[in-house]
């Protein structure tokens, strides 16, 4: 229990690294910071409080356990994973006899065990803080299994192995299982302007396109080939495999690994278009182990509905809680596509990138190469091509997927078409052009058009070994001759300007970028002239108040659910979240339906938002930056979502909220950086104002957030 530890708590020391100045630094913690901060952050509540998700467990333990009684059995329920202990309750609700809890992470095994004393049934439920296959052996066998051990990609939680596992060891034979069964579908998809942007490798000019015509045998139904091949009839297509030329390893698959998104924001002829019906490509019956495989390949015949360019697939799943065929369902479904799916943020559809992109023409038929092992699965068009002859899960051997997360990928995309950004750092490489420095990480700035075509000779400073990679091999594709990369700011002549995104790769907040600030002053020291140029010279941190649809949930309080008091969860979690920083999350917003609160105006024509604090980056890194701003509406207000901008010239790039534009308004945020939520406590939901104090100190951006106005401390 966490209250009986505060007294005899340790101190210990945990690293940090401070994200402005780049440097590690050792601060004091208490010994179970990191648990603290898991449960802080862990937003089981948005999970708790998905009422279709829990109505449906709900319903099938019901059944299940009515089944067993009328049979004349004595029902022993195992839930694996208890969390909170609700699927249990709800079991010893339903008439089970007897339920063993399993829950491997021991705050919430204890928060679990006071829920279930004070809902009375804590002589039936008996919580066990193992992992259920660790266990080998549970007295009386159980002949009911609950689990709920899914995620985004349905098995990256060890469902397989959790299910098998409990299968073969710890129930009798003919247990139920609950969900009873699970499908996983596919649907092949073409959008080079929203989804492609995430995996495309960003090409300075338009690269030149190669096409070869590939014949393929597509089997008449789904043909498994690991670990069990079928035979099965097949026929033949020819189809045109698209590869774009392009600086890195051609023959680079690329990241195969899942893409989660809420696909639901992504609608089809506006975002992307559908070349197919959702496409069944793998079942998993949770009941018969012996049909449960980690590792399995099978080729799946696809109808091509429309013709295009198939460069992604979305995917979904969906659960058949208590083998009622469709009468008790969860589905995963976007609700473009099901009018019964809900929205949550525990699970969301996702997307997978192809190694190749394939023609398709309406009417024909393509095979799916469909694979998984026990943790991920993965997709391709079956083109024959060497990258997919082993059916095993295709890797990234350039090091370009691998190394950075797909918002990065996005944003580096973007950056080659932002005409406005490209316009005033022409200008200024024009004003500056004998020597122009970049500087930042994971960039690729130095070799833009607007910098090279400019530049008498550009250099990149880059410390990261694997993006000098990178960078070499663009400089040798594209012949630039003007440009050089180093490693070290000893290596540097004398700048004509400074030039940043600015990025860095350990940053996740916007404002997490600001360590271009002291790389400027550590150059401008360097040889001993403060008055060398730097783009961009000014950055802005900014907040709108924002009334979300759906998002706020995920950090309220969850109270009585489905009949039961979970308010210790809230004891927890709430304490939790006091005992760290005062937390501004990350979230890419442009994911989630919310619109800005009732009454509220921008300060400036054309920009979002309001301006927190501003940072003068041609002028020394103060020590201790404070402002207060108070925020007021008339409306709704459930969060604030707070970014950064940057000054180039005339034209502030963001990073966060766009002004213009038509089409859906959820696109209207940058989807190349995550934004910051800071989501307004249950306790002040109703104010109408909130006083916000930003302070960057020692290098750091913080917050702090009030209904009431703060005094401002005397420096």
């Amino acid at each position: 229990d966490m209250t009986e530890v505060e007294e005899t708590r340790q101190k210990v020391f945990k690293e940090k690294v401070n994200h402005v100045t780049g440097v590690r630094e050792w601060e004091v913690a208490e010994d179970d910071y990191d648990i603290v901060q898991e449960i802080a952050r862990s937003r089981f509540g948005d999970m708790i409080l998905d009422y279709d998700r829990n109505d449906r467990y709900e319903a099938a333990l019901i059944t299940v356990i009515n089944e067993k009684k009328a049979k004349g059995e004595f029902v022993h329920v195992l839930d694996i994973g208890t969390g909170t202990g609700l699927l249990s309750l709800m079991a010893a609700r339903a008439g089970a006899d007897r339920v063993t809890a399993l829950e491997v992470f021991a705050p919430m095994a204890d928060c679990a065990q006071k829920i279930i004393k004070e809902s009375g049934y804590a002589d039936i439920i008996t919580v066990i803080a193992h992992r259920s296959t660790d266990l080998s052996h549970l007295g009386e066998k159980p002949n009911v299994i609950v689990a709920e051990v899914f995620d985004t990609e349905l098995i990256g939680e060890g469902a397989l192995r959790t299910f098998k596992d409990a299968l073969e060891n710890l129930v009798q034979p003919g247990c139920r299982v609950i969900p009873a069964r699970a499908r996983f579908y596919v649907q092949a998809t073409e959008s080079p302007h929203v989804m492609g942007k995430f995996n495309e490798i960003p090409q300075m000019r338009e690269g030149k396109e190669e096409r070869s015509e590939v014949e393929m045998t597509v089997p008449l139904t789904r043909r498994r080939l690991v670990p069990l091949l079928e035979d099965v009839e097949v026929s033949k297509t020819r189809v045109t495999v698209l590869d774009v030329v392009h600086p890195l390893d051609s023959s680079c698959p690329g990241n195969c690994s899942v893409h989660d998104v809420q696909v639901s924001l992504l609608l089809p002829s506006l975002h992307f278009s559908p070349l197919s019906q959702p496409t069944l490509v793998f079942e998993f019956n949770f009941e018969d182990s012996s049909s449960i495989f980690f590792d399995e390949t099978a080729i799946v015949r696809m109808e091509i509905s429309k013709s295009g360019k198939l460069d992604s697939f979305l995917t979904w799943w969906d659960l058949d809680m208590d083998r009622s065929d469709g009468g008790n369902t969860l589905t995963m479904a976007p609700d473009w596509k099901d009018a019964n799916s809900r929205w949550r943020d525990h699970w969301m559809q996702s997307i997978y990138y192809p190694p190749h992109r394939v023609e398709v023409r309406e009417g024909e038929a393509v095979p799916i190469l469909a694979g998984h092992d026990e943790f991920s699965l993965w997709f391709a068009v079956d083109d024959g091509s060497s990258s997919l002859a082993s059916l095993d899960r295709p890797y990234c051997v350039c090091e370009f997927h691998a190394r950075l997360s797909r918002t990065m990928i996005y944003r580096m995309n973007k950056l080659m078409d932002d005409r406005r950004l490209a316009e005033e750092i022409a200008k200024e490489v024009s004003r500056h052009p004998s020597e122009v420095v970049v500087v930042g990480e994971g960039s690729l700035l130095g070799l833009h058009p607007s910098v090279v075509g400019g530049a008498q000779r550009v250099t990149i400073l880059e410390n990261t070994p694997w993006m000098r990679k990178i960078l070499h091999k663009y400089i040798k594709f594209h012949e630039l001759r003007n440009v050089q990369v180093v490693a070290e700011m000893s290596q540097l002549s004398k700048p004509s300007l400074i030039l940043g995104e600015p990025f860095f790769l350990s940053s996740v907040l916007p404002w997490e970028n600001l360590p271009f600030w002291f790389e400027v002053e550590k150059i401008q020291s360097l040889f001993g002239d403060n008055s060398i140029p730097i783009m961009p010279n000014r950055c802005s941190i900014r907040a709108i108040p924002m009334k979300f649809r759906d998002l706020h949930h995920t950090a309220g309080r969850v109270g009585t659910v489905n009949g039961f008091n979970l308010s210790k969860f809230d004891e927890l979690s709430e304490k939790a979240r006091s005992a760290v920083d005062a937390i501004v999350e990350d979230y890419s917003l442009w994911e989630y339906v919310g619109e800005e609160s009732d009454g509220w105006k921008d300060e400036e024509r054309g920009r979002a938002g309001t301006e927190l604090l501003q940072m003068q980056l041609d002028t020394a890194p103060s020590d201790s930056e404070r402002k207060e701003k108070t925020i007021q509406v008339t409306g709704e207000m459930n969060g604030i979502a707070l970014w950064a901008e940057w000054q180039f010239g005339d034209y502030w790039m963001t990073t966060g909220r766009t002004r213009g534009g038509g089409g859906n308004e959820s696109l209207s945020w940058s989807a190349g950086h995550k934004q910051g939520v800071y989501f307004i406590p249950p306790e002040q939901l109703g104010e109408k104002q909130i006083h916000v104090i930003t302070q960057f100190v020692d290098g750091e951006v913080t917050f702090i957030f009030s209904p009431t106005p703060i005094p401002l401390e005397k420096k």
